[in-house]
């Protein structure tokens, strides 16, 4: 039978696509007549059987998602599966809506979403994948561990607290050999390994001060901060409080403060060289924090938490 397709631009582009491409295997010709306004349509002319002729109507006669009757779906399988990948199918018998074909996607069960809360992953995974996957994606990532996490988005409050503690550092800092700098900026650490290769960790602190900023090799940091800074968000809190602990005190960091929004106060840890808890403080929102690694770095809670 003869099939005359009569395609409108606003009609979906996967679809012109798929149905040139299948029609091709016909001698489809295809030719294109413009509007006096210069609106292009595809008129596309073929010899195809039945059975053919209405696959094409199931791909243009779906709006949301396209609908199937089971025969026609066990006579041209393959061919739906083509255009799963792009929408959903849903599929008919005797007219009514039996099931729904969906395109499927292997999911990354080494990835951990800071959202998820229950952090677990099914293998560990080495620095080269780490790096595969950050420079093809926008997103922004750690690794700890062996654990890849996907990092959420920080909240208001979340920036506001950064931005109000790396004004106070930036203050302190100003004309001082150590810096103060904020995330995102991958700090690369690996526990009580002799090198990062037998333990690689990247991590993205919210607040850092770094002191060997000779160990910043083109253009990227490769020593270990003094200080670090992480505000806590209830997606985060688990990892803040326990993951990246050990790592930071195992990798030799200083001083690690835990800001809680929530009870508007900071957990102050200090580490000695044995890589240990030296003591562990927590300031509350009338006191006064005071960093053990810096003299002068004094704080008042009352201020930072003023506008949060």
């Amino acid at each position: 039978m003869i099939v005359i397709l009569i395609v409108r631009p606003a009609f979906l582009p996967y679809r012109v696509s798929f149905l040139i491409k299948y029609l091709n295997q016909f001698g489809a010709k295809k030719e294109y007549y413009y509007y006096k306004t210069g609106t292009r349509i595809n008129i596309i002319t073929c010899n195809i059987s039945y059975n053919n002729a209405k696959i094409i109507a199931n791909i243009i006669v779906g709006v949301n998602s396209m609908r199937v009757n089971t025969t026609d779906l066990q006579n041209a399988f393959g061919k739906y599966l083509a255009l799963v990948e792009k929408e959903d199918i849903i599929i008919t018998k005797n007219g009514r809506n039996v099931a729904k074909l969906i395109h499927y996607s292997e999911p990354d069960y080494f990835l951990l979403h800071e959202e998820m809360g229950n952090y677990k992953s099914t293998r560990r995974i080495g620095y080269e994948e780490y790096m595969n996957l950050t420079s093809s994606s926008d997103q922004r990532y750690e690794l700890i561990d062996g654990e890849i996490y996907l990092l959420a988005s920080p909240g208001f409050r979340h920036q506001m607290m950064v931005n109000e503690i790396a004004w106070h550092f930036n203050n302190y800092f100003k004309g001082h050999p150590c810096k103060s700098l904020t995330a995102p900026l991958d700090i690369r650490l690996f526990g009580i390994a002799t090198k990062f290769e037998e333990d690689p960790n990247v991590v993205q602190p919210d607040v850092m001060v770094i002191c060997d900023t000779n160990q910043v090799i083109d253009n990227r940091y490769e020593g270990v901060p003094t200080l670090i800074v992480e505000v806590l968000c209830p997606s985060t809190k688990g990892k803040d409080m326990a993951a990246k602990l050990q790592l930071y005190m195992k990798s030799g960091v200083c001083e690690y403060w835990i800001v809680d929004l929530e009870s508007r106060s900071i957990m102050q840890y200090s580490f000695n060289e044995e890589r240990d808890i030296d003591s562990l403080t927590t300031i509350k929102e009338e006191d006064i924090i005071k960093s053990s690694a810096f003299d002068g770095l004094e704080l008042l809670l009352a201020d930072l938490f003023a506008e949060v």
